[in-house]
């Protein structure tokens, strides 16, 4: 269990990232007396130790991002202060977290208002992306009229480990209070890989763009790719879309589960993938549902080659609210574009699956199974083989938080032979009428 400090009455919102020594970085937001919000950072390794629990900011909203490459430096992101300002800290290994900067959207005549940041690194090579409102902001912290929300990133040197200048990748109306999914990146050869949503009317457009390999400080080019579309339905659903990678430039995108803005999950179609190749992304190939009218959410990773591992909750029985349990199902995408596998992973309720690639080709899959309308039960693992054969293996104990989207609640990391899930659970008092507690807690594994 991560804790922040005695007067913390509810810790929540975790991050986590691991490198392929055991080291680990976590960060988590802690609200204490007065409901004021303080985010917090601790580093350990994958034998169980961990450091004391480091003060990144005692003003800030309650999510993170980090990120630890190769050597053991770290890098923690996130948005704080009276008007809500993207901010980073670098720790250098070895030692603790250094000031925090701005990461400087704004030019020096305009204030923002930045949503989110997220962070990501490759073996020697830090990536930050954000999204804000240039402009206007009152004094307090409301954006004003004619605000333009803009996606920007900034790239180390891998030289130098300097962060490069900042490059808008892109202006306009960008849906405010949307969620990027998996919107970043970084392979261990430098290629950096940014997700974001764009809306222009009713219609909404998924873009990534690439910034290739380089060694000057911000350099490179970055190119515009076309994620598939996503499929609408008549009543107004449409597809969530995912983008999954792996060494090698690999891409796919993942489309799972059907929603639509602002509501908990409607009808669904089964889970799809779409592999990128040379002439951009293929049509998507829909998986094996036992019935296509019932499906829920969906993980999916790369395994050695071309294939694609998808687990996907199957025929969902909507017992709980905001929340598709079921069996839990897997099928592999073949390079050939077929899905040659289907079998069932948990024949019981489960809920959330979540994958994540091990460095020789294996899938990890954890979910939650069991559980009532506020805690989401207890985890359950398998990991997957090169040729596609699932194993069960012990599962971290504890009860997450229910949690429909997979987002804020928990995070699974993995880099090399290591794994790390950290999430969030809620533990209630004896005391009907306290308000429930939460508490941060990690799991590490070698796999």
């Amino acid at each position: 269990m991560l804790s922040s400090s005695a007067d913390s009455v509810f810790d929540q919102a975790p991050s986590v990232a691991i490198n392929a020594s055991g080291d680990l970085v976590a960060a988590w937001a802690g609200e204490g007396a007065g409901g004021r919000m303080r985010l917090w950072s601790v580093v350990g390794r994958a034998s169980g130790e961990f450091e004391r629990p480091q003060l990144l900011s005692a003003d800030g909203r309650p999510t993170a991002s980090v990120a630890i490459d190769a050597t053991g430096r770290a890098i923690a992101a996130w948005v704080g202060g009276p008007t809500g300002r993207a901010m980073y800290a670098v720790r250098p290994a070895g030692r603790r977290f250094g000031r925090p900067r701005f990461l400087g959207l704004a030019p020096p005549n305009e204030r923002s208002s930045d949503e989110e940041v997220f962070v990501a690194a490759g073996a020697n090579r830090f990536a930050l992306a954000w999204r804000g409102y240039v402009g206007r902001v009152n004094a307090g912290g409301q954006r004003m009229p004619g605000l333009t929300n803009a996606v920007a990133v900034r790239v180390s040197d891998p030289a130098t480990g300097r962060l490069g200048r900042t490059v808008v990748l892109g202006r306009g109306s960008l849906g405010g209070g949307e969620p990027w999914i998996r919107p970043l990146s970084v392979s261990d050869a430098g290629a950096v890989l940014v997700q974001w949503a764009s809306f222009a009317g009713s219609s909404q457009a998924l873009v990534v763009r690439r910034l290739l390999a380089t060694r000057t400080v911000g350099g490179g080019a970055f190119e515009s790719v076309q994620l598939p579309d996503p499929v609408e339905r008549p009543d107004g659903y449409q597809n969530r879309v995912v983008l999954i990678s792996a060494p090698g430039g690999r891409m796919a995108a993942l489309l799972d589960r059907t929603e639509r803005s602002g509501e908990s999950p409607g009808p669904t179609l089964p889970p799809a993938i779409s592999r990128f190749g040379p002439s951009g992304f293929s049509a998507p190939v829909l998986a094996p549902a036992a019935n296509p009218h019932l499906s829920a959410a969906a993980a999916a990773a790369f395994g050695v080659a071309e294939e694609v591992f998808v687990a996907w909750v199957d025929q969902p029985r909507r017992a709980f609210p905001q929340a598709d349990v079921g069996p839990l199902r897997l099928a592999v995408l073949d390079a050939a574009g077929s899905f040659s596998r289907n079998t069932l992973l948990s024949t019981g309720l489960s809920r959330g699956p979540m994958a994540a690639r091990l460095g020789d080709g294996r899938v990890l899959f954890l979910w939650s199974a069991g559980g009532d309308r506020a805690v989401g039960g207890r985890y359950r693992a398998a990991l997957v083989d090169q040729a596609g054969e699932p194993a069960a293996i012990p599962a971290p104990s504890g009860r997450p938080a229910l949690d429909w989207y997979g987002s804020h609640y928990r995070e699974l990391a993995a880099t090399g032979d290591y794994a790390a899930l950290i999430w969030e659970e809620f533990h209630r008092r004896r005391s009907s009428a306290a308000p429930p507690q939460g508490r941060v807690l990690i799991s590490v594994g070698r796999f």
